[in-house]
């Protein structure tokens, strides 16, 4: 028996055996005790598995950011390991006597991989997506608020309201928030709470923080609090309208200044892989010292269009 026809059959028996796990309704059993796994390690005592489930966890809430999928975190990881070995058996079919050689080896590639993804995303990617979720909702939840408070309700219903109706990240924190000032029985208002959410540094919401700063200042003088909060939401608004004024003005000299940038890059890599001029600008100590220092000013040039098309300048 050959190797295609061996990897066939142990595709063919696993795919039975996937089948007979959704028909029986393991499936769903499985993917349930996986998430709730995966949250009870990530949000249990300090250590290697929290960090671990933090960064898988992380992943599918990644791209519910990004992509606004609905995958949980163990859905996520079960497709992945599952069309990950589907591929590497496809890859090993035509590997001859050494197919198994061939098949552990890509499975350990697929597991580096999956390993590198988690941590790449639970470490920066996931924390930028994040920071750009929570600016782009706190308009519309402090809206929301204000509308709630100016209607007569608790500053509970209010971020009762706000958990209830958006998603991830401002969901979670103010669902956390709700948790604390109901469990304190009145002791953390409203103002600290969202203060605790602020000084998150995942987060460092400046305009949080200002909100915070706006319900402690009101809140004890009696002044028009949902007022207060709608205004500082159109104010938010109108700052997201002026940023994203300000990146389509600024969309053009990026794009010539890179396509520039680029240009001289693929003319350096062509003199470098040239025989001729390559034998010229890496075989002499003087060719050297001009792809020293040509790399150079291409990093500063890199540098200097990054700071005059920044929207900070």
């Amino acid at each position: 028996m050959d190797s295609s026809t061996i990897v066939e059959l142990i595709m063919g028996l696993e795919l039975i055996g996937l089948y007979i796990i959704w028909r029986l309704g393991i499936w769903r059993r499985l993917k349930d005790q996986l998430d709730a796994t995966f949250t009870r390690t990530a949000n249990g005592r300090t250590g290697i598995s929290k960090r671990i489930a933090q960064s898988m966890v992380r992943v599918a809430d990644y791209l519910e950011l990004t992509r606004g999928s609905r995958l949980s975190p163990a859905t996520f990881w079960l497709g992945y390991a599952i069309v990950g070995t589907v591929i590497v058996e496809l890859l090993s079919m035509s590997g001859g006597a050494e197919w198994w050689r061939i098949l552990v080896s890509l499975e350990l590639l697929l597991v580096v991989i999956g390993a590198m993804f988690s941590i790449l995303v639970g470490n920066s990617l996931y924390n930028g997506a994040a920071q750009k979720a929570m600016a782009r909702q706190l308009p519309d939840a402090l809206g929301i608020m204000g509308d709630e408070i100016s209607a007569g309700h608790a500053a509970e219903a209010a971020v009762q309201r706000v958990a209830m109706q958006f998603s991830k990240p401002i969901n979670q924190e103010f669902e956390d928030a709700l948790i604390k000032m109901v469990s304190s029985g009145g002791l953390i208002p409203i103002d600290e709470a969202l203060a605790e959410i602020a000084q998150n540094p995942l987060y460092q919401s400046d305009a949080l923080d200002q909100a915070a700063l706006t319900i402690s200042v009101v809140r004890p003088m009696g002044g028009d609090l949902g007022k207060l909060l709608n205004d500082l939401s159109r104010l938010l608004r109108r700052r997201e309208a002026t940023d994203r004024e300000i990146r389509t003005l600024l969309a053009p000299g990026r794009q010539a200044a890179w396509t520039l940038v680029f240009i001289i890059g693929g003319l350096q890599l062509g003199l470098l892989l040239f025989p001729l001029s390559s034998e010229l600008l890496l075989g002499t100590y003087f060719g050297r010292f001009v792809v020293i220092i040509a790399l150079i000013l291409i990093s500063l040039s890199i540098f200097t269009i990054r700071q005059i098309n920044s929207k900070a300048v």
